[in-house]
Order: structure tokens, then C-alpha cells, then sequence
């Protein structure tokens, strides 16, 4: 009895030994001493542009963003990190996503690794750091995560902000960095921080801001919002970025089928309404672009359009609107005022 069960536990040790082995480790448990773990620390974005009347027609590729402040990105969101081989060819194993965390209002930005879905919303969280193998990389970063395809494509559509990199500027650009296990003192270093440049955005931003005035008491945006149209028409619903070459969103004629909606405002302390949403870049020097807004002056449902010709709307530029609401002689009467090319603006996303 004592020789069978003696047996029976060498066997059962065997069969354990030999299933093991046959299991293939994942990518987490493999070795890493011969590879460097990557540490990206977010650079921020820059939250303004300067439109001009001079620019008003052209795109502002020569612009350069010399002694403009930068901004830490929202704590929250997410980025997307993507990194490409010396000869700039798409390495897809290294594609990583990260949750940004800010310590404060200063400084720079924690990046956590994270699994996201398609449109860049943490799904849970991640305890793998990114391995590389020691070379010379080009990194890219995108906010939020979105989901790239096998070209390193992204998808965009009217009333989404896209923050990206961007090799229009110097201090956006796409640079080399060398991963190394020997750090600056000559020490053999497996760990190596990244310090990412500061991004952009990719759409251009309408901002309206309707101010109370003489004989209203009382302003409120209807649930039907403020419908923009006359704007870049997606292709089949979505824009494709083109995140392997580098290439901006490009400035496309207005269609007047495209449209976009805006469902919600910020209720200020003045009784003011303020609006935004990022737009696809439009051409719209040859038709106008409607905005219609829907709000309810001293609790009575209105509509008001205003048509915008001549504009050139670009990545990266905020147009802003200040609009009046006053009761005159019974009537209620709305008055714009055009700010975007009078005055610098801010694009906060």
C-alpha cells in the first residue's frame, strides 16, 4: 500500500513537471534583462494659437509657437504613445495607451499604463511598464487614446478634440530619441525616463458666448443646443488622420449637409451661456456657415441664426462669438460681435 501511494506521488509530480512545460510564457513573464523598461512623462499642450487678420485665408504653417505657455493635460484623460523604428516604419508591439494623473497645476504629468477602448476611455487599469530594446525610436503621442489601425490611421468627426503631435512646429515635432541601458554617468541603467514633447490640437474650436442684456432676466439653452452646419463633411462619418506621415487634418471645402450639434453650456456667473466644439477644418470662403441657436430668454423658447461667411477654419485656432440678448421695445433682439481675428483667444480643451 505504502509503494503504490509513494507512486502515485511520483507520478503526479511528472505529469505537473510536464504540463508546465508546455505552457508558453506570456510576453509579461519572458525576460526583460535585455531589455529597457520606458518611462513617458507627458510634456503638456499648448492651449492657444494666434489668429490674424494677415492669415485670415491662408493656413498657418509658418506659425511657431515661440514663448506661448503650456498647459498640463487634463488629469483624467488619456494619451495614446506610438513608436516608430529609425527608418520611421510603424512598430504596432510598442503602441501603449496610459492614464495622466497631475500631482497639481504645475510641473509635469504621471502617466499610468491602461487598457482603453476605441474612442480612448480607460477600461481598467495596468500594471506593465513598456520594454524596449535599446535603439534609436521616434515617438508620437495622441489625447486621448484613440485606436489606430494598421496604417496608423486615427478617425475624427465634428465635435471631438484631438491633441496630437504635430511636425508644423518645432516644439510639437516628432523627435529621435536613443533608448540606452548605459545612462549619462557611464551606469549600466535598465530603467529610462522619456520625457514627451508638448502636443496640439488637431480640430479647429467655434466658441459662442451669449451675454444677458438689457430687460433679460433669465437665459437658458434648450435641449436642441446650438446646430453649426456648413462644415467639412466627414468621409463616411469619420476623418482619417494620418498619424504615420505626420500629416495635419487637411483644410476641406464646407458642405451644407455637414453639421454638428452642441448640447450643452456653461452657465456663468453673469447669467451668460458659453459654448464650444471642435470642428473638422473647413473652407468656407465661398458659402456661408449657419449657426442656429436655440434658447429659452426669460422662459420663452427663441431661435436665432446667424450666417458666417469668409472664414478658413484651421487646426489648432479658436473662433469666437460674443452674442447679446436685450429686449427692445417688447421685442427680443440678438446682436453679434465677431472676435476671432481682433483679439488672441485661448483653445482649451
Amino acid at each position: 500500500m505504502k509503494r503504490m501511494i509513494v507512486f502515485k506521488s511520483w507520478l503526479y509530480v511528472i505529469m505537473v513537471l510536464l504540463c508546465t512545460a508546455c505552457v508558453p510564457a506570456s510576453p509579461e513573464e519572458e525576460s526583460t534583462e535585455e531589455l529597457v523598461q520606458v518611462n513617458p512623462i507627458a510634456g503638456g499642450y499648448y492651449a492657444s494659437m494666434l489668429p490674424s487678420v494677415r492669415t485670415r485665408a491662408t493656413a498657418q504653417d509658418s506659425e511657431t509657437l515661440q514663448d506661448k505657455p503650456i498647459y498640463l493635460l487634463e488629469d483624467g484623460s488619456t494619451i495614446r504613445l506610438v513608436v516608430y523604428d529609425n527608418a520611421k516604419n510603424l512598430m504596432e508591439e510598442y503602441s501603449k495607451a496610459y492614464l495622466v494623473r497631475n500631482a497639481g497645476t504645475s510641473g509635469s504629468s504621471l502617466l499610468y499604463p491602461c487598457e482603453v477602448d476605441d474612442d480612448g476611455t480607460v477600461i481598467s487599469s495596468s500594471s506593465t511598464p513598456l520594454y524596449m530594446k535599446a535603439g534609436t525610436y521616434y515617438f508620437r503621442i495622441l489625447s486621448p487614446a484613440k485606436a489606430l489601425n494598421s496604417k496608423g490611421f486615427v478617425n475624427i468627426g465634428n465635435g471631438e478634440y484631438l491633441l496630437a503631435t504635430d511636425d508644423r512646429y518645432t516644439q510639437t515635432a516628432m523627435t529621435a530619441v536613443t533608448i540606452t541601458k548605459i545612462d549619462e554617468g557611464g551606469t549600466l541603467n535598465n530603467v529610462q525616463t522619456l520625457y514627451l514633447p508638448p502636443i496640439i490640437n488637431q480640430t479647429a474650436r467655434m466658441q459662442f458666448t451669449v451675454k444677458a442684456g438689457e430687460g433679460v432676466h433669465s437665459l437658458e439653452m434648450l435641449a436642441e443646443g446650438i446646430e453649426i452646419s456648413g462644415i467639412q463633411q466627414p468621409l463616411d462619418n469619420t476623418t482619417s488622420f494620418d498619424w504615420v506621415n505626420g500629416e495635419v487634418l487637411p483644410v476641406k471645402v464646407g458642405d451644407q449637409s455637414a453639421s454638428v450639434r452642441i448640447t450643452q453650456a456653461t452657465q456663468n456667473a453673469d447669467n451668460s451661456l458659453m459654448a464650444h466644439t471642435g470642428i473638422l477644418p473647413t473652407d468656407a470662403r465661398s458659402h456661408s456657415i449657419s449657426v442656429l441657436l436655440n434658447l429659452k430668454v426669460n422662459g420663452n423658447p427663441t431661435q436665432y441664426q446667424m450666417l458666417l461667411t469668409g472664414l478658413y477654419l484651421t487646426a489648432g485656432h479658436s473662433y469666437n462669438y460674443t452674442a447679446t440678448v436685450k429686449i427692445s421695445n417688447g421685442v427680443t433682439v440678438l446682436t453679434w460681435q465677431n472676435r476671432s481675428w481682433t483679439e488672441n483667444v485661448e483653445m482649451d480643451t
